[in-house]
């Protein structure tokens, strides 16, 4: 086995562990905490969020159903505050936190450079199949780049769920 295939099969190995151990490989102890509401300004000042993915059904009857999730800076070595927060129609928001690998973000933001988000903005409206309004937003530098499908090429809504998958490979089972 090559180098290459070698450090392919070390990380395919870490992520199956981490979805095991929820994040013992970064020194992180286990944590998922579990919150049936979480109002997103309780995140501290210290905690800068540093990736968003957000994803509304715009088809709910009463239009309040949707699914994000935010990576945030911790003061965990080598790791990134995880939460999922989901309302489905009619229900409450439910918050599950993870402390994860920091990988996460290089992984993410390689894929914003790779698809050039940042540039966006200038794309045509594009729609997604399903009507569904999906919102992608990063930290670049000191401000943040927000996308979405509002503005996106024709392939905008692939992109965006490659980010999503992406992120959601760090959510322990």
């Amino acid at each position: 086995m090559n180098t290459v295939n070698r450090k392919r099969a070390f990380v395919a190995a870490a992520i199956v562990v981490m979805g095991l151990f929820g994040g013992l490989l970064c020194g992180c102890s286990a944590q998922k905490n579990n919150a049936e509401h979480r109002d997103k300004n309780e995140i501290s000042e210290e905690e800068v969020m540093l990736l968003n993915y957000y994803r509304a059904t715009n088809a709910a009857v009463d239009g309040d159903e949707y699914y994000e999730i935010a990576v945030y800076s911790c003061d965990v070595a080598d790791c990134v505050k995880l939460c999922v927060y989901e309302k489905e129609e009619g229900g409450g928001e439910i918050c599950t936190e993870y402390i994860v690998a920091d990988t996460v973000v290089s992984k993410c933001m390689a894929l914003t450079e790779k698809y050039n988000l940042s540039e966006w903005e200038n794309s045509k409206n594009a729609t997604s199949a399903d009507g569904a309004l999906v919102v992608v937003k990063y930290k670049d530098g000191d401000k943040y780049v927000r996308v979405s499908t509002e503005h996106m090429p024709q392939n905008g809504m692939e992109i965006l769920q490659e980010i999503a998958n992406a992120i959601s490979a760090y959510i322990p089972n």
